[in-house]
């Protein structure tokens, strides 16, 4: 096990020279360093380690080369990677990314990921580090805080590189607003341009030295998210931004409703909606609209936290305002059927989401959104025309997932792995995406392509809001199919960790039901009934008496567990989505049962060998 205070030095094995000079020299230092001098990487065992060191060591140290450049392809891009995940979970100050450049590797070209963008790096030619850089980690490992600081920023042993505008755009916290990140941010992509209402002053034309350097983190923060494939890291980013935008620019309604925006980012995906996250996105917006009350970013932001917290009909109306106040952002109407479907009432909902794509023909999102309306509803050909439609428009990652879930549930599995295949490189290491491919490997009963699959990421949930719940469910089931009961047992109990573990925090609302109803399946799936039943009984009455029960199939697949085959197949009968209905593991018990005749969709064999 890793010291508290270790520091994990990642390397391409072409710079281990390199690495044992920057280690030898952080260990004479006083500085426990993990240095993994193994030429044959490799086997389960060894990732769990590197696995495990990386959770644990308190800095990430990854050199960065020209050697680490010509390598698209290594184990270190994995290592890389992980830490950025990590980082996820960590406040704005947290110091742990470090990342040392060991020869004259152009900044504008690094081939990394973007969270190593938003902190300093060092350059140390050859690795030799200097007395000042072994002082600053071990301040670092102390507690002294660096990320998103100034004026805490790592000596230079090499001249720095001139930076390009790119790297310009990217790193520094003041720099001059290029033409192509303005385009971006006026509406490059205008299914997401932001409200321009005038704000509490006229932060793009100020001559104030502060209000023209938030002006210009606006820029940098509307670039990053107005990609339609933003990641975690890039609202990460923009958040970090926003931030000093609003400490230079205290008075612009325009900053704060950005902001806020960004905070109900992470709600609608899913990906954070603590009790701070709600909290922060509603002071973000409210100081916008005490700045200027026609701020409709910042209404748009208040009606995704009001439906998240199930206020459904004051987030309806701050939607009905807005959109007369801005008819042309495509955003407004999109919320306000989301906000009507989720409200329950599924045929007014309907109607706003078809509108939507009538006014706004163009916009990707509106055409992805009716294609969720219609799969949860279980109108799988009308989804699948809808996705394609936003595909057509643009590279929506969401939008190829979807098809590939369709496509699959519906027997072409062949015609699910091309949609997989056309996921943008940038997000195939996303939840949805990793699990998708675990699913695909379900379906085609490949165990060994599904554990392979769960590998590219650290994560042990899948909090996306397309797919979520524990990793360790996909892997339970692949050992299932692989007649290894034991392996499958340790998954099941994992999954119940990694769900005890987030209902602790995790606040009441959907999510929350729907990972104590995973708890249940996970004890159920263990032999663990008592336990499992006193958590359906909380549950399962009050769905009972919905339209539409969302948590119909969780409960089918808890009944199927427990192998109650009537239960499970009249839960089973609740659901709109043929995903749950296919013939997968999570009805080995009870498939045979006559309740259960006719009720499953036969699935294909793999498309490329397997069992």
């Amino acid at each position: 096990m890793v010291s508290p205070g270790a520091v994990f030095l990642s390397y391409s094995s072409q710079d281990a020279e390199a690495a044992r000079t920057l280690c030898e020299a952080l260990r004479s230092a006083g500085v426990e360093v993990w240095f993994d001098q193994n030429a044959l990487r490799g086997g389960d065992a060894w990732d769990a380690k590197i696995r495990r060191q990386i959770r644990e060591c308190a800095l990430f140290l990854p050199i960065i080369s020209e050697n680490a450049q010509r390598r698209k392809e290594g184990y270190f891009r994995l290592e890389w990677r992980l830490a950025e995940q990590r980082t996820h979970l960590m406040g704005r100050d947290k110091a742990f990314l470090v990342p040392v450049c060991i020869d004259d590797t152009n900044d504008a070209e690094a081939d990394v990921p973007e969270a190593f963008m938003a902190v300093q790096w060092t350059r140390l030619a050859g690795g030799q580090p200097t007395p000042a850089f072994a002082q600053r980690v071990r301040e670092l490992l102390a507690g002294d805080p660096i990320q998103g600081k100034p004026a805490a920023r790592l000596p230079h042993a090499l001249p720095p590189q001139p930076a390009s505008p790119q790297v310009a755009s990217r790193r520094w916290l003041f720099p001059a607003v290029s033409l192509a990140i303005l385009a971006a941010a006026l509406g490059v992509w205008r299914w997401t341009r932001p409200s321009m209402a005038p704000s509490g002053r006229a932060l793009l034309s100020s001559d104030d030295a502060a209000h023209q350097s938030a002006a210009a983190l606006i820029a940098r923060s509307r670039a990053l998210i107005d990609n339609i494939n933003y990641a975690r890291a890039d609202l990460g980013l923009a958040e970090k931004f926003m931030a000093q935008a609003t400490d230079l620019a205290g008075d612009s309604a325009q900053a704060w409703s950005l902001r806020g925006y960004i905070q109900a980012l992470y709600v609608l995906r899913t990906w954070d909606y603590s009790p701070n996250r709600l909290r922060d996105a509603q002071t973000f917006c409210n100081q916008a609209l005490a700045l200027n009350p026609n701020n409709t970013e910042a209404m748009y932001a208040l009606a995704v936290i009001l439906n998240f917290q199930e206020a459904y009909d004051q987030a309806e109306a701050l939607m009905r305002k807005a959109m007369l106040l801005d008819p042309s952002d495509p955003r407004l109407p999109r919320m306000l059927a989301s906000n009507v479907f989720s409200s329950g009432h599924w045929d007014e909902a309907l109607g706003l989401f078809q509108d939507n794509v009538k006014r706004f023909h163009e916009d990707p999102l509106s055409w992805y959104d009716l294609g969720l309306y219609n799969n949860f509803a279980g109108h799988a050909d009308a989804a699948l025309d809808a996705y394609r439609h936003a595909v057509a428009l643009s590279p929506v990652a969401g939008g190829y997932i979807a098809i590939a879930d369709i496509l699959a549930t519906k027997g072409d599995l062949a015609g699910a792995e091309a949609a997989a295949d056309q996921i943008p490189v940038e997000n195939r290491s996303d939840d949805r995406a990793v699990s998708l491919v675990m699913w695909l490997g379900i379906l085609e009963r490949q165990p060994d392509r599904v554990i392979a699959a769960g590998g590219r990421t650290a994560a042990d949930y899948f909090n996306d809001a397309q797919r979520r719940g524990p990793k360790a469910f996909l892997t339970a089931l692949a050992y299932e199919i692989a007649g290894k009961p034991a392996l499958a047992a340790h998954e099941w109990d994992e999954a119940a960790r990694v769900l005890r573990e987030r209902l602790q925090t995790e606040p009441p609302g959907l999510n929350r039901d729907l990972d104590q109803m995973y708890l249940a399946i996970a004890l159920a799936w263990n032999g663990q009934r008592t336990e499992a039943a006193e958590i359906v009984a909380n549950l399962e009455p009050a769905q009972r008496e919905m339209e539409h029960p969302p948590l119909a199939g969780p409960l089918a697949r808890y009944y199927a567990a427990c192998g109650d085959a009537a239960q499970a197949a009249r839960w089973l009968k609740s659901v709109g989505s043929l995903g749950f209905k296919m013939s997968t593991p999570w009805w080995e018990k009870v498939r045979d049962a006559p309740e259960f005749k006719g009720l499953l969709v036969p699935v294909q064999g793999p498309t490329k060998g397997g069992s």
